[in-house]
């Protein structure tokens, strides 16, 4: 078939899917700037012009009237269907339950534990406990009333944006159906995520906004008892909930400030348990993200929480000769430190390799003999002693020297005001990594130790006008190795859970540099001034890495092309020829992958929109091959457990 009727068939069958797929969201949290100024019936959506009335400054010392009573929040988690929700939203999904959510990490995470709390969908049990709270549904009646006739009703703010919008409609249907009336307030993002509005002063009853779930699941400026909003501590954390539960508290503590793996899991679990039990939130569902690749590709193996989709690209095979990537956005430039976007990321991990990957929320090592951990010896710790001046990492994280009146913990983990005087003994870490043996670059040239310590050295410098992080600022100082191993010393008081910031050419997330590398002038790499360096061609432009491609051309603002790395350490690409090209946009994106003129499209690229309905009906087809995971980004309802 010509070409070109190809691509009028594909055009007219993604408008018509269009067309059929309107009603279904258009993008994730996209700010909506358009003021609606006409408020629609209860049953309906509301769409406010303005944010609520702020409610005034108080200790939050009453309990909610509804929310406050634990049956009610249960009878919610019961009558909820997170199944509905997710349709709402994926409605090509087939295996919704795979994105749905039971705690505040998923259930693939390291630190995942079953409560023996659980909320299955359950409207009858649901229904039983709002009647055991007091709130019966009389006959032929919609919402449930108490003794005095009230009705039953709660009032849900969460943003405007049309995924929102989308997938609360079905949670009022839910709720409907077990007599609670539900007002939903879609107000702009801009009112309920700002600084001194809307959540920041816990001005809502029910309430529902995204988190992202991290390798390190943290936890605790969203449920510590010292992160409630109030203005006795000027409207400071990110508990909403108002949630302050003891034993919880302690066990968020004790995880942020432990390395221990085991002792992190013991401690995660027991917050799980409390927040099951007495459930201030409501975790609902991943929001997914989707990739498509061409049926001819096969070892594609994207995962979950792994940002980038290359990271076993060495593995990939293909019956076409050259496996082209879509992107949306081309790179600036390639020099590690100031490529903040994905795409020069993707690129830079091309070149330079992928040290890592983070699947499943979990560290797995591809450039490094292992990760360290207590259990493996790369990480270890001692009892220093310190004294006034010495450098210290204080409780809120910085290198500060120590005087008096500064917070530090103590080697035992307790948080203690140094007075001044005398020596204080405090826990110093020491973090050991080490690359695979006998790796090269694309030149044939071998990995030195000094290559990894010029590498640190431009990431950890100030010289470059560009941020520095704060794994940089908790070193003390660092010893490089013949074996490419290097041992890392950071201050007294540091304690990092996610090791993985000191690793080897880590601490930017790019390099190694090849230090004995000649320059356009011909001085070496080694000898040019760090602040130089975001104008070199041979950093920015044409980089010489140890990753499985060389980048041959760039064609700027149409594609660049990249050549096989027969001496990558992990074996050379089996495909030995790719190319990256740039598009327009997505639908542009979906026509040229079904023509064939790309093979590889990330969920950066599709997004959300409704072109994704019809990409799915051309997956089942065999015309592609559609990947569905869930991503960090996670919905939730939270429950105003005090009222103002």
């Amino acid at each position: 078939m010509p070409r070109r009727s190809l691509r009028w068939i594909i055009q007219i069958f993604l408008l018509l899917a269009f067309g059929l797929a309107a009603c279904q969201p258009q993008s994730f949290d996209v700010p909506v700037t358009r003021v609606v100024t006409e408020v629609q019936t209860v049953r309906e959506t509301v769409v406010v012009t303005a944010p609520v009335t702020q409610t005034p400054v108080s200790a939050f010392s009453q309990p909610h009237p509804l929310l406050g009573d634990l049956r009610i929040r249960q009878g919610i988690a019961y009558c909820l269907n997170r199944d509905n929700l997710i349709g709402a939203v994926y409605p090509f999904l087939d295996q919704k339950s795979a994105l749905a959510m039971e705690s505040f990490v998923p259930a693939m995470h390291w630190a995942y534990h079953a409560a023996n709390a659980q909320y299955p969908y359950d409207p009858e049990r649901g229904q039983a406990l709002f009647e055991e709270a007091g709130w019966s549904l009389p006959q032929g009646a919609v919402y449930r009333v108490n003794a005095s006739g009230a009705e039953m009703t709660v009032r849900f703010t969460l943003s405007n944006t049309p995924f929102a919008q989308t997938w609360a409609a079905a949670f009022e249907k839910d709720m409907e159906h077990c007599g609670l009336r539900v007002l939903r307030f879609h107000v702009p993002s801009s009112w309920w995520l700002g600084e001194n509005t809307g959540l920041a002063r816990r001005d809502f009853e029910l309430g529902s906004f995204a988190w992202v779930t991290h390798s390190d699941p943290n936890g605790r400026s969203a449920y510590g008892c010292d992160q409630i909003p109030s203005a006795a501590n000027d409207w400071h954390g990110q508990n909403y909930m108002g949630w302050c539960n003891a034993a919880a508290d302690e066990a968020l503590r004790a995880a942020s400030q432990t390395p221990s793996r085991a002792e992190q899991i013991q401690n995660y679990a027991l917050v799980q348990e409390e927040l099951a039990k007495e459930l201030p939130t409501l975790p609902l569902f991943s929001r997914a993200e989707i990739l498509a690749a061409s049926p001819v590709l096969t070892n594609f193996s994207p995962a979950p929480n792994e940002r980038f989709y290359t990271w076993n690209i060495q593995q990939w095979e293909s019956s076409k000769e050259t496996v082209v990537i879509g992107l949306l956005r081309e790179p600036g430039a390639l020099f590690p430190l100031d490529a903040n976007d994905f795409s020069a990321q993707l690129v830079n991990n091309l070149l330079y390799g992928q040290g890592y990957t983070t699947r499943n929320y979990d560290y797995q090592p591809l450039l490094y003999q292992a990760l360290p951990s207590l259990d493996n010896g790369g990480v270890s710790s001692a009892d220093v002693s310190v004294n006034v001046g010495s450098t210290v990492v204080d409780v809120t994280g910085q290198a500060v020297r120590l005087v008096a009146g500064v917070r530090v913990l103590n080697a035992e983990g307790q948080v203690v005001e140094f007075d001044g005087s005398g020596p204080l003994m405090m826990k110093q870490l020491f973090v050991t990594s080490a690359y695979l043996n006998d790796i090269k670059y694309s030149d044939d040239s071998s990995l030195t130790k000094g290559d990894i310590e010029l590498t640190d050295k431009v990431a950890c410098s100030t010289d470059a006008g560009l941020p520095v992080s704060q794994a940089c600022t908790w070193l003390a100082h660092a010893t490089y190795n013949d074996d490419l191993s290097v041992s890392y010393a950071l201050w007294p008081g540091a304690q990092p859970t996610d090791y993985t910031l000191f690793l080897a050419n880590q601490l930017n997330r790019g390099g190694p540099y090849p230090s004995e590398r000649k320059v356009d002038d011909d001085r070496l790499l080694v000898d040019v001034p760090t602040k130089d360096w975001a104008n070199l061609s041979v950093v920015t432009q044409r980089p010489l890495g140890i990753g499985p491609y060389v980048l041959s051309s760039w064609d700027k603002g149409k594609q660049m092309t990249f050549e096989a790395n027969s001496h990558f350490i992990l074996g050379a690409p089996k495909i030995k020829r790719l190319q990256i090209v740039f598009l327009v946009d997505t639908t542009q994106a979906i026509s040229k992958l079904l023509a064939g003129e790309v093979d590889v499209l990330g969920s950066e690229v599709l997004g959300t929109g409704p072109e994704l309905q019809a990409l799915a009906t051309l997956a089942k087809a065999g015309r592609v091959k559609l990947y569905v995971q869930p991503g960090a980004v996670w919905e939730h309802l939270d429950f105003a457990l005090w009222k103002p």
